[in-house]
């Protein structure tokens, strides 16, 4: 359906139908129309200026035409018949056939679409090879019946492709013969010389005013005048011949505005609206209104000028070449009736050019900036284009047109023309960019036309004004109402009586209008984004439209790609019945295909001008989290640059050794991996086949796998897979996405759409500096690997057996069993597997727990040695130099069975074994001090089972450290301890023969794990801290397992207690230590302010060593088993390397007593008061604490809830104080009793301690029954002196008494 929109300037117009004779050639028919389109201006008066525009047009519309009478330049002036030999119709004779086969339909007669009455019904497709007698014949039907119905004036013929045309019948001055279209350079001269032809006849017309003198002059009349008038008229009268008069000066008027004289046109426009108005001739006196409005508008808004402009701001000229800005520009001189012929151009100009052009262009900018910037002011928007400056306001012109809209409302068969004068109306509202008031305008106006009780017009006429309306809301920028107005002109355009039936053709006109309807409802090209503006059940339901006209239009390829858009779009917003008739039509419609269709590709519609977009239907699968895999430890290279071996610069650091890069980098020919999680969205089973990386680089052989997924389920969880491929170059390279074959189609996706937001630290490792976003794209390294070039692998034999401990584990761990002293002698075989590259050197590193003592693991046939020039933290290593290709070498070694307790530090025994140092807690942190049960049961239980290294920790219950880290990894767990299976092993690093771009080496390390079972006796499987019978004492209550099949003997304590343990039952042995009086609470603390890792490992292990002396003594716990006489001691290694513990049996710096209503020491048991009842309770508070210096503190009370389950809930509200919330107080430095000189600040004796300190008192009661903790609070002065020590938070030590309260004591 043509879309034209009536504008002033159609008044302007000289309308010229061009039409083919003989063979029809559309290719040639359409290069020839946009020849001829260059020439719609000549300029044929300079003084004054005039410009003659014209129209040519493919299609008259006979309904119009017979207005030509009341509106000049609905006439065909001029006639082109275009005649195309057999060489240029047989190129194009089915692409002809097609055209015929699509059925114009009635909507084209209202836009000069509908053929002529004639031979052009076009129902027999001419031959192709057309004598010049038929092709006369044909040019003479159609100049005769133009004659007689159009008002022809003139005529050319243009033959292309016939050799002679001298036999030809037609009047020679009307044919141009040219041999093709290339070769017609005359063709623009000899039809400017038919405009100039049509100019000297219509300007003959103008000047004619002879009828003015007549007594009787002609009265023009059109044909359904004659139907509607009533009565006779007295043509002798005065009032007949003013009627006449006004109409030929009306005609007049017109013949003005068609030969470029708008401003003599008003006038004759006025002087004909004076003599209508006066002969109450209505129907021209409408048309004279409507012609006076738009000679106004040419006069004020020169439409054709702005019309130029636009299409030149069209160009982007600073980018066009020096060859195309001359074609331009030559193209600018044709549209003004004149040639610049052949020039010479220098070279130097074509830059000139390109910066003129370009400084226009910026002007023309800057102009439109300027007006848009008077957008808002009503009418002040400076659009008047005539010569003079001074014309016609916006009023006055809208005045004519509503008055010549009043007048054509009296007669039902000007109904159209009376259609195209509002939208002319409308025009003006646009010219000063008031859009508001013209939707306003046509709002109500549309209505009349539309209607169904409107029948004047039909159904195809109701579609062409719809899409007039949609043409004129997508200029003033209402994508929402012309994708409306589009789906309605579908409607009407669709809508046939019950007789008839709509056929494919009906569905190929109508497919393109509703496709580009889609931007309207918010819907685009890009997936991402589509369903982000509008409501989406509209946008579902515009893409269901089109997705039916396509397959009802018969193009298959644009159903399936529509409903795949569907699908990855709007399937979150289908129901169940809805995404399974999606499916299901999905699926008939690939089944029947015979190829596979490709999501890929464009889809180019050639009969509509669509082009379909590539689809990437990321939903089905959903595929997430891309990541690139390292190879496995195995096969990971490490790359050694040449700088690594030169000499370090001399400033100690103890990260000089750790700066190897984290970049991955993969080998040739090894098997690689690209991690990703997929989930099937859909309810039901999804076959993916073919699924394959897509990479960019070097070479690439990808793996194509084949996924059957299930349906989904409200529990569903992506499912990890790796993607496989091999490289097969070295070089860059880059996965840009994948491919696979689902729901019938081929599907490639780029990673880019999946995960745009996918972080880089996946895949290059690198770091990043400060500022920057780790989530922000770099092109070209998001996915990037490097391939490296192929390299050996070396492979690992041992006597010992061997099994993968975890799926993902590749390096099988060797086991050993052996018994505590036992020694069993061993061997490694290493090979090197590559059959041409040597491996040029092996290192071998044995890494085990570092004991006293013999080692675990020792080799036999070598020695570990160092490097001269290595530090004493330096692993040391065993050299093998040239192994050749497949050759195998010997490590022999022998394993001891060492005691697990007295394994001690090494950083390379793991990440659970490394120093760890716990930051120094804040002095206003608040502490609860206190050991919980739920901690010390999850310790005891992450001790069970072989396998791991056993780290149990068991720690003071403080907030700060919950907080800081939950999994305990901050605290002060120096000493590692691996339980009663040790792991170690041995790592072969080797070096290939191979030497890379400026130097590079290759290293590989290849791992044999081995994992010994020390086999106990007797063990200790759970332990706990608790308070003792005054701060200085703890109970330490250790569960003891017998591990074997016989029963054991216990005997504990100082007094020499006894025990009988069952086979493989545990025992609970309490056993009461003191607390250590030579390690300070806070030594801990002080020894983390080091600055140095190294001092602080070194003074906590001094501090553990005491503490180890102090706690062995104590914790004594012999086992016998008298079946076998075998006996010992209970190994508390596992116990004493915990720092935590240790921490435990110190001596608290200030210690707190506590006596309610007078009761010293009071039980564990719940306290029960009742009700409002008052408590007293006293708070003894000492301190060790020796020197010259004072503790100053404030002491206040805690209540809370204890939940049970580690956590508290805090209840002040419940407690009711009668006194001071707070008090301060003031614990003094005491004096040694020893002879000794005292420290500022040290420490005493418990002893000494007990007869000194301060006393708090605090009265209270409860509001609320339950039970209830209250815990006394040391917290920090308000001021603190300068030197005055302050206390840690694990140096208070305080008790929490429980209440029980009720309503009444039974």
């Amino acid at each position: 359906m043509d879309t034209h929109v009536p504008t002033a300037e159609d008044h302007c117009r000289i309308s010229i139908l061009v039409r083919t004779l003989g063979p029809r050639s559309p290719k040639t028919f359409n290069r020839l129309m946009e020849r001829l389109s260059r020439i719609e201006s000549i300029q044929v008066s300079d003084n004054p200026k005039r410009v003659i525009l014209a129209n040519f047009v493919t299609h008259a519309n006979p309904e119009l035409i017979k207005f030509g009478d009341l509106q000049a330049y609905r006439k065909v002036f001029g006639f082109i018949g275009v005649a195309t030999g057999i060489g240029s119709a047989s190129n194009s004779i089915h692409e002809s056939l097609r055209s015929n086969s699509v059925f114009d339909g009635p909507s084209s007669r209202n836009n000069s679409t509908i053929s002529i009455r004639s031979e052009l019904s076009r129902k027999d497709s001419a031959p192709l090879d057309a004598s010049l007698d038929t092709i006369h014949d044909q040019y003479k039907a159609v100049k005769s019946e133009l004659e007689t119905t159009a008002g022809l004036v003139d005529s050319r013929c243009v033959f292309l492709g016939y050799s002679d045309t001298s036999d030809c019948s037609i009047e020679p001055r009307e044919v141009l013969s040219f041999g093709s279209l290339e070769e017609s350079e005359e063709l623009e001269n000899g039809v400017r010389e038919l405009l100039r032809s049509i100019y000297f006849i219509l300007e003959s017309r103008r000047i004619d005013t002879s009828f003015e003198k007549m007594d009787s002059p002609p009265c023009p009349m059109l044909p359904e005048e004659e139907k509607t008038r009533v009565g006779t008229e007295n043509r002798a009268s005065r009032n007949f011949k003013r009627k006449c008069i006004g109409r030929l000066r009306k005609q007049v008027a017109d013949y003005a505005l068609l030969t470029g004289l708008p401003s003599l046109a008003l006038d004759s426009y006025t002087h004909a609206i004076e003599y209508l108005k006066s002969s109450s001739d209505l129907l021209w006196l409408a048309a004279a209104y409507e012609g006076f409005a738009c000679a106004a508008m040419a006069i004020k808004y020169n439409e054709t000028a702005e019309r130029w402009r636009r299409q030149a701001t069209m160009h982007r000229v600073s980018t066009m070449t020096p060859d195309q800005i001359r074609d331009y520009q030559e193209k600018a001189q044709h549209t003004l009736g004149v040639t610049i012929g052949h020039q010479r151009y220098r070279s130097d100009e074509d830059q000139r050019a390109v910066a003129t052009a370009a400084a226009a262009a910026a002007q023309l900018i800057e102009q439109d900036i300027q007006q848009r910037k008077q957008y808002k002011k009503t009418w002040l928007l400076n659009v008047d284009r005539s010569p003079t400056g001074k014309s016609m306001t916006p009023e006055e012109i809208l005045e004519k047109f509503v008055q010549a809209l009043e007048h054509y409302e009296r007669f039902s068969f000007a109904s159209y023309v009376e259609y195209e004068c509002m939208v002319r109306a409308s025009s003006v509202y646009r010219h000063h960019r008031k859009y508001i008031e013209t939707e306003m305008f046509l709002r109500e106006r549309v209505g009349k036309y539309l209607d169904d009780s409107f029948t004047l017009f039909d159904n195809y006429t109701k579609a062409q004004i719809c899409m007039v309306y949609a043409q004129i809301y997508r200029e003033i920028g209402f994508r929402r109402k012309t994708s409306f107005f589009a789906r309605l002109a579908v409607l009407f355009r669709l809508h046939v009586a019950d007789s008839e039936a709509r056929g494919e053709a009906d569905y190929k006109l109508v497919y393109p209008i509703l496709y580009r309807t889609l931007p309207g409802y918010g819907i685009v090209d890009n997936c991402r984004n589509a369903a982000q503006h509008g409501p989406v059940s509209v946008q579902v339901k515009a893409m269901h439209e089109v997705y039916m006209s396509a397959l009802r239009a018969n193009f298959m390829d644009a159903a399936i790609r529509h409903l795949c858009y569907m699908l990855q779009v709007y399937f979150p917003e289908f129901d169940d019945a809805a995404a399974q008739k999606t499916l299901d039509d999905l699926k008939r419609l690939v089944d029947s295909q015979d190829r596979l269709h490709s999501l890929a590709q464009h889809i180019s519609l050639d009969q509509s001008g669509i082009i379909l977009p590539p689809l990437q239907m990321t939903r089905f699968p959903t595929l997430s989290d891309f990541s690139i895999v390292r190879l496995p430890p195995q096969l990971t290279p490490r790359v050694i640059t040449a700088a690594s071996g030169a000499q370090k610069i001399f400033i100690y650091s103890p990260f000089q050794n750790e700066d190897e890069s984290n970049d991955i980098h993969w080998v040739t020919n090894c098997l690689c991996e690209v991690s990703v999680r997929v989930l099937n969205p859909l309810p039901m089973k999804l076959e993916v086949r073919n699924l394959a990386l897509l990479t960019e680089g070097c070479a690439f052989e990808a793996t194509p796998l084949k996924l059957s997924l299930d349906k989904y389920t409200p529990d569903s969880e992506p499912a990890e897979i790796k993607l496989l491929g091999y490289p097969r170059a070295p070089g860059k390279l880059t996965v840009t996405g994948y491919s696979c074959e689902v729901l019938g189609v081929r599907n490639v996706c780029s990673i880019r759409e999946v995960s745009p937001l996918t972080s880089t630290n996946h895949c290059t490792g690198s770091n990043l500096t400060n500022g920057e976003d780790p989530n922000a794209e770099k092109p070209g390294s998001q996915f990037t690997v490097e391939v490296l070039e192929e390299l050996p692998l070396l492979v690992l034999e041992t006597s010992l057996p061997r099994a993968p401990t975890t799926e993902d584990n590749v390096e099988k761990v060797a086991e050993a069993t052996v018994f505590s002293g036992q020694t069993f002698d061993h061997s490694v075989f290493v090979v090197n597997t590559h059959p041409t590259i040597t491996i040029k050197t092996v290192k071998l590193e044995v890494r085990q727990p570092t004991v006293f003592g013999p080692q675990l693991i020792e080799l036999t046939n070598m020695e570990l040695t160092k490097a001269n020039n290595q530090s004493s933290d330096v692993t040391p290593m065993a050299v093998l130099h040239d192994l050749a290709p497949g050759e195998r070498r010997e490590v022999q070694f022998h394993i001891f069975g060492i005691d697990p307790a007295s394994i001690a530090d090494d950083k390379a025994l793991g990440a659970e074994q490394k120093v760890l140092i716990k930051p120094a807690l804040s002095p206003s942190t608040e502490s609860d001090f206190e050991v919980t049960e739920s901690t010390q049961s999850a310790s005891a239980d992450s001790e069970v089972g072989l396998g791991t290294n056993r780290n149990s920790v068991v720690s003071f219950n403080d907030d700060a450290s919950v907080h800081n880290d939950a999994s305990g990894t901050d605290r002060h767990d120096l000493i590692p301890y691996t339980g009663r299976l040790l792991t170690a092993d041995f790592a072969f690093h080797y070096i290939a023969d191979i030497v890379g771009p400026e130097g590079v080496q290759f290293e590989r390390t290849a791992r044999l794990p081995l994992a010994i079972c020390i086999v106990p006796a007797v063990t200790v499987s759970r332990w706990q801290v608790l308070p003792g019978d005054s701060p200085a004492t703890r109970y330490v209550v250790i569960d003891v397992t017998n591990s074997t099949d016989l029963d054991a003997e216990l005997t504990y304590s100082a007094d020499r207690r006894m025990i009988g343990v069952q086979p493989k039952e545990v025992c609970r042995v309490p056993v009461l230590c003191p607390c250590c009086p030579d390690v300070s609470s806070r030594s801990f603390r002080e020894a983390t302010q080091y600055d140095s890792h190294v001092r602080q490992k070194q003074e906590i292990d001094l501090l553990r060593r005491s503490l180890d002396a102090h706690i062995a003594k104590h914790l004594q716990i012999r086992w016998a088993i008298p079946q076998l006489n075998y006996g010992g001691i209970v190994p508390i290694g596992s116990i004493l390397a915990e720092v935590e513990f240790l921490k435990q049996l110190v001596v608290p710096t200030v210690s707190v007593y506590a006596k309610v209503n007078g009761n010293a020491n009071p039980s564990e048991d719940d306290i029960t008061v009742r009700i409002g009842e008052l408590v007293e309770v006293e708070f003894f508070i000492t301190s060790v604490l020796k020197g010259t210096k004072s503790l100053h503190g404030q002491v206040s009370l805690r209540c809370f809830h204890d939940l049970g389950n580690g956590s508290i809930l805090d209840r002040p509200e419940n407690m009711v104080l009668c006194g001071p919330v707070s008090t301060p107080v003031v614990i003094s430095s005491i004096e040694s009793k020893s002879t000794e000189m005292p420290l500022e600040n040290g420490n005493i004796s418990p002893h000494e301690a007990e007869n000194t300190g301060t006393t708090v008192n605090f009265a209270f009661l409860f509001l609320y029954e339950g039970t209830h903790k209250v815990r006394p609070v040391v917290g920090r002065p308000t001021v603190i002196c300068p030197g005055e020590p302050i206390l840690g938070e694990d140096e208070v030590f305080v008790p929490t008494l429980s209440f029980n309260v009720v309503t009444k004591v039974g």
